[in-house]
């Protein structure tokens, strides 16, 4: 038997975040949910759980919202999450802002409630024919608000914040006026969660993996609450379980406050759900005793309501003492002994590093001492996340940061172009070829996960639904410049590197793909500042560029498996052909298993298909060179980590945070290792000299097809201007499959071949290293110049956001 057995559960923004969860766990609880959302596509993946209906709803219509209660014979509860997220101060609040922001955060409540909850007058609709809680003399109503409301003052939301006290004010109003006849209205004031909005912008951050490390820090549980933690308190309030609580606000909050734009994206959160027990952070009002009797207040006097609400928030912290630009609390933690801080930190890393290295050597002893192939894999790594990090310090204001694989690529080198350094650092050949493919393996799983056809939110963004939208340009953007590179870069492959055409295309396709790792985070930077948004730049690049990579990592597979075929030319072609289905027919049936084994119903299911399709992909890419067939791991990898995350649909985002953890654990391999790969001393002037020029050529033919390609599409000059430069960084992609030549090259145990990889090898290298900063910067500099920035957002793109994404409206600072 469930809590909620029988009851008539209506809600609305249910396709994602909050309300998503909310509608799970009342259906878990034996609830009958009718979930509403403006976004069909998304609300779809709710409607195959048990007991649950869906809904397409506007909750800003008053008509729609009408025709849907006439549907309806009854409901027990009406949850209100709807909301919006409005950023800026009162002046850089428009009228559109305010009336928008207030009549989808309020008035859509007042049409829910009110038609939900008809008065008996002369005039109203039909009573009959609407949902009638006052009839049944019982009805539960839970509104959502925000700790960024009447409860705290919170910076840069000033429009949100005054929304959010208002649904405060309307749910004490709602609950004296009919709490006589039997109805109860509850309003839940959450701190942050963590949501697919919320991971959308911290990723827009300049250095977003610092971001979420600092934000997490500020957490006094150390982690965000999750949407499932508060659809637990939807559960709670929908239930009979506080029947006597008239009104309750239910206050995730956290003591150490830090107003500071910095502070951004938290201010007063607690993470987790709140023990109800906790009388300082839960308000219980009578209507018409006001605040619980014998309640007192900070004073020690006896409380009001207003003070109640005020006495029962989280304190502010002490001021710095005049004259010192450390707040108190800062030194403290500084000077604390133990050590807190940085200081703790600090010590912890070192201490970590340490004890890894002395674990692995009190196992294999002088493999681990310098000269060893375990101690230089071990002191590359660490070194390379050095690098990343110091790299990640490089901030310049209004730029995207520089991507920290570059200080991971250049630690690398340094490494082996180090006299005394590279004595001691020895690594296996083979151990290095296994962890780069290792790390191929997961950064094409995430490829293939993210690949979405419903266009729902991936961490990896590949929104197919772009596709539709932009039509014939996106197809155009996302073909023509990857091929016509390609093909530049083969014939200037075979002219200047004298390579047989086959490597030439090899070459090719490695320099035809884009970065994600630059392009992405940058376009997401551009986006929160509203550049180019109203016709779609940032969507369509990430979207067009995603579809680039793929095209160019099956591409490069194909002449893989072409160039190591012995036989005639339509030998190889028919056998390259042969590689790429035998490819795409396995990943399909490795896919398909995984998506139905483990089963919905078995424990720590994330987990378990984690492992299998991380597995299944490293096998894939290991076993199609132990087979003899080199060009069809890769495509395995892709085609079985879409067909699985289709199946799963939203539920694979679990799997993708996982996915990305084992990414952030092999990116320093794999670009470190890239970069030992390159000795100064085997490179010649005229070698370095002829690939620049290959890539730079090239390039350019990139930058002339791509302008071509967006011409009559509706942009101005200044915007194809743009499209044409963004794509020029280089990076992950050629990381992952720039040194795979090289590798099945000296398996094959053939010193021409050896050097027809190093080349190709070379000019990966190179390219990461000249185009990723160069792209990043382009980025950041053309783009607010050449874009137009919007004034206010249309109401499309606010509306999308709005759907489910009260998760916002959690993230107060």
């Amino acid at each position: 038997m469930g809590r909620l057995d029988g009851k008539i559960i209506l809600l609305s923004a249910a396709a994602q975040g909050i309300g998503r969860a909310a509608a799970i766990a009342f259906a878990k609880e034996g609830a009958k949910v009718i979930a509403t959302d403006i976004n069909e596509s998304k609300l779809q993946e709710l409607g195959k759980y048990p007991g649950i209906q869906i809904r397409v709803l506007d909750v800003t219509k008053k008509e729609q919202i009408e025709n849907l209660a006439r549907e309806i014979e009854k409901i027990d509860v009406l949850c209100n999450i709807a909301g919006f997220v409005h950023h800026g101060t009162i002046l850089e609040c428009e009228e559109q802002d305010w009336d928008f922001t207030m009549n989808l955060n309020v008035r859509s409540m007042y049409l829910m409630i009110k038609t939900f909850l008809p008065k008996a007058r002369l005039g109203c609709l039909d009573i009959s024919t609407l949902l009638q809680m006052l009839k049944q003399k019982s009805g539960n109503i839970i509104n959502m608000s925000s700790v960024a409301s009447s409860i705290k003052g919170v910076v840069n939301r000033c429009v949100y914040s005054t929304s959010k006290a208002a649904v405060i004010g309307l749910t004490k109003a709602v609950a004296a006026d009919f709490i006589e006849q039997g109805i109860r209205c509850n309003c839940i004031c959450p701190g942050t969660v963590d949501t697919p909005s919320l991971q959308e912008r911290i990723q827009a951050r300049p250095n977003p993996e610092q971001a979420l490390k600092d934000f997490l820090a500020r957490q006094k549980t150390g982690r965000m609450a999750t949407a499932e933690e508060v659809a637990h308190l939807f559960v709670y309030l929908a239930s009979d379980e506080i029947v006597y609580y008239l009104l309750r606000f239910a206050t995730m909050v956290r003591e150490d406050v830090n107003d500071s734009e910095d502070s951004e994206p938290s201010v007063c959160e607690r993470n987790g759900m709140i023990p109800m027990h906790e009388q300082s952070e839960v308000i219980n009002y009578d209507p018409k005793q006001g605040p619980a009797a014998g309640a007192k207040g900070t004073d020690g006097n006896a409380q009001t309501e207003e003070t109640a609400l005020l006495n029962h928030c989280t304190q502010q912290p002490p001021e710095p003492a005049a004259g010192s630009s450390v707040p108190a609390r800062t030194r403290r933690q500084i000077f604390a002994c133990p050590p807190q801080g940085l200081l703790a930190q600090t010590v912890t890393n070192v201490a970590f590093v340490v004890l890894v290295w002395a674990v692995v050597w009190s196992i294999t002893g002088a493999e681990c001492l310098p000269g060893g192939n375990l101690f230089g894999i071990l002191f590359l790594y660490f070194f390379a996340v050095i690098g990343g990090k110091i790299f990640g310090f490089i901030k310049i204001r209004t730029l995207p940061p520089l991507p920290a694989l570059l200080g991971m690529l250049l630690a690398g080198f340094l490494i082996r172009n180090t006299p005394f350094i590279s004595n001691f650092v020895q690594i296996n050949l083979r151990w290095s070829a296994a962890l780069r493919n290792i790390a191929l393996a997961i950064i094409l799983t995430r490829a293939g996960l993210g690949l979405d056809p419903k266009g729902t939110d991936t961490i990896v963004p590949v929104r197919l639904q772009a596709l539709k939208k932009l039509k014939a340009v996106c197809l155009r953007l996302a073909f023509g410049p990857c091929l016509s590179e390609t093909g530049t870069a083969a014939v200037l492959a075979y002219l200047f590197l004298h390579l047989p055409w086959q490597w030439g295309f090899i070459l090719g396709f490695v320099l035809g793909a884009v970065s994600p790792a630059v392009v992405v985070p940058s376009m997401l930077i551009l986006q929160a500042g509203g550049y180019g948004v109203e016709k779609g730049v940032p969507t369509l690049l990430m979207a067009a560029g995603s579809i680039d990579d793929i095209l160019a990592i099956t591409g490069f597979n194909t002449c893989l498996g072409m160039a190591f075929s012995s036989g005639s030319t339509l030998y190889n072609v028919l056998r390259g052909v042969l590689e790429v289905a035998v490819g795409i027919a396995a990943g399909g049936i490795l896919g398909m298993f995984i998506r139905y084994f483990p089963s919905h119903d078995q424990a720590s299911l994330a987990w378990k298909r984690s492992y299998f399709v991380l597995g299944l992909s490293m096998f894939a890419v290991f076993g199609s060179i132990y087979f003899g067939f080199p060009g069809s791991g890769g495509l395995c990898t892709l085609v079985l980590a879409f067909v699985a995350g289709v199946g799963w649909s939203d539920e694979k985002r679990e799997i993708e945070k996982i996915v990305a953890v084992a990414w952030n654990v092999f990116q320093p391999f794999l670009f470190g290792l890239i970069g030992a790969e390159v000795s100064i001393t085997s490179l010649r002037p005229e070698t370095v000299g002829l690939c620049v020029a290959v890539l730079g050529i090239a390039l350019v033919v990139r930058i002339i097809v791509t302008f071509l390609m967006v011409s009559f599409a509706g942009f101005n000059f200044k915007e194809k201007i743009f499209v044409s430069l963004a794509w020029i960084p280089k990076a992950t992609v050629q990381a992952a499959i720039g040194s795979l030549a090289l590798d099945t090259a000296r398996q094959h145990q053939d010193k021409q071949l050896e050097k027809y990889g190093m080349d190709v090898l070379t000019v990966a290298f190179l390219a990461i290293l000249i185009t990723a900063p160069i792209g990043a910067l382009v980025i950041g500099l053309a783009g607010p110049r050449l874009l137009q920035k919007a004034q206010t957002n249309s109401k499309e793109d606010e509306e999308g956001a709005e759907v489910g994404e009260e998760a916002e409206a959690c993230e107060p600072s």
